[in-house]
């Protein structure tokens, strides 16, 4: 330190044991380690990136390896919830649906984050905070799981049901099954691209509907 009388003033005012706690903290080999180790692709995102271009697909990039890592599969976990069993190809469509969904980054967000179960729900949120209410937050009563707050809830069906109408409408003829347009995964004799692309394109304008009641009490969504 240099002795200057603010260099000097400052070292005055350093405890004794205070200094060697820090000359050992600073002087460890753990602290060392850590300090010449590379940074992980996170902190470069949020510290080392100068600008913001491109933040949100590398984000999407690294919440793609994490997927790839867990244990827990959220499609293995939608399935579940579904009652259904899910094989290695509605597992295959279902990730290539999240990613080709759309050219628009914010269309695919809304995908993405249905199909690996991002969004809080009630039930979640009640074990957060320890609390003992996990109802859904449309005011139906029920509890709120994630495919009760997306499919099931009795004040989102209507939509739903609308939707269907209007495919019928147009000749494109589909079971009414929460694993379409939730997670993409047709029936297997279900080969048109050009329906699934009329299909998908509705699919999410609801998913849109649906999460803007998310926190909201109402007696149902117009329509």
């Amino acid at each position: 330190m240099n002795k200057t009388p603010k260099a000097l003033a400052t070292k005055a005012k350093i405890d004794k044991w205070d200094l060697i706690k820090l000359h050992s903290f600073f002087t460890a080999k753990e602290t060392v380690s850590n300090v010449n180790r590379q940074p992980t692709e996170w902190e470069k995102i949020f510290a080392v990136y100068p600008s913001d271009k491109g933040l949100i697909s590398r984000i999407y990039k690294e919440l793609k390896q994490i997927y790839r890592t867990k244990t827990n599969k959220p499609i293995q976990k939608w399935a579940k919830d579904m009652n259904r069993h899910v094989t290695k190809e509605d597992i295959y469509e279902a990730n290539n649906n999240m990613e080709k969904c759309s050219s628009s980054l914010v269309i695919r967000e809304m995908q993405i984050k249905t199909t690996l179960r991002y969004h809080l729900t009630p039930v979640r949120m009640a074990i957060i905070k320890k609390s003992g209410d996990d109802r859904c937050g449309r005011g139906c009563g029920e509890k709120g799981t994630l495919l009760h707050c997306w499919w099931e809830c009795k004040l989102i069906q209507p939509l739903w049901k609308t939707v269907w109408r209007f495919l019928k409408a147009l000749e494109i003829e589909i079971p009414f099954d929460p694993a379409i347009p939730l997670l993409g995964i047709y029936p297997k004799d279900y080969k048109s691209v050009y329906y699934k692309d009329t299909c998908t394109r509705m699919f999410i304008a609801a998913l849109f509907t649906i999460s803007n009641t998310w926190k909201k009490e109402k007696k149902g969504i117009k329509i």
